[in-house]
């Protein structure tokens, strides 16, 4: 479970590496969307390991929002591969991209604010070790604000968004790896 965990995140840092690639130098959506592949392999791969990142209260509450937020994120890779589909025909593809964002059942909950459960519930989860492994605990805290921040202020600009993304991933590796002989007894 561990080592599904570990591709899980790196895939997930993959697939958003690839989005801060101009489309122009890198064509990964041909014949297939590779990049939302990517992501939702990712995401569905942590799952399990999630259910058991932590302990006590923090467990409870911090895998009920990551698995919220997964689910969210998985929605949003199945809307995204809807869109791909028009990838011929992009007056309908922009025509529903606005259909989707003014609707408030579906752009908020999936794409705004369902995915950042997921990025606070690991950090959530992660608060559990902020005592005996402060190191990988601070970088998916801080990570994952830089995530929230990139993502939801400062989107002009991926930078924020990628090196949140890479310290989230890195801190969640490293925890992983120092926390296996704890999760198996």
């Amino acid at each position: 479970m561990k080592k599904l965990f570990i591709i899980g995140i790196l895939l997930q840092t993959i697939g958003q590496l690839f989005f801060s690639i101009p489309s122009s130098q890198i064509n990964l959506l041909e014949p297939i969307d590779f990049i939302h592949w990517t992501l939702l392999i990712g995401f569905v791969l942590v799952i399990p390991y999630v259910l058991q990142f932590s302990i006590g209260w923090f467990q409870k509450i911090g895998a009920t929002f990551s698995l919220m937020g997964l689910i969210c994120l998985i929605c949003m890779c199945a809307i995204d591969f809807v869109l791909w589909s028009f990838r011929e025909l992009p007056e309908e593809r922009n025509e529903l991209i606005a259909h989707i964002m003014n609707e408030p059942m579906i752009w908020p909950v999936f794409f705004t604010i369902g995915p950042a459960f997921y990025y606070t519930g690991m950090s959530i989860q992660s608060l559990a070790y902020l005592k005996s492994k402060l190191i990988p605990a601070l970088l998916v805290i801080i990570g994952a604000t830089l995530v929230g921040l990139g993502g939801l202020i400062f989107t002009e600009n991926r930078v924020i968004f990628m090196i949140g993304k890479i310290l989230f991933g890195g801190g969640l590796i490293y925890l992983c790896v120092l926390l296996s002989p704890d999760l198996e007894k």
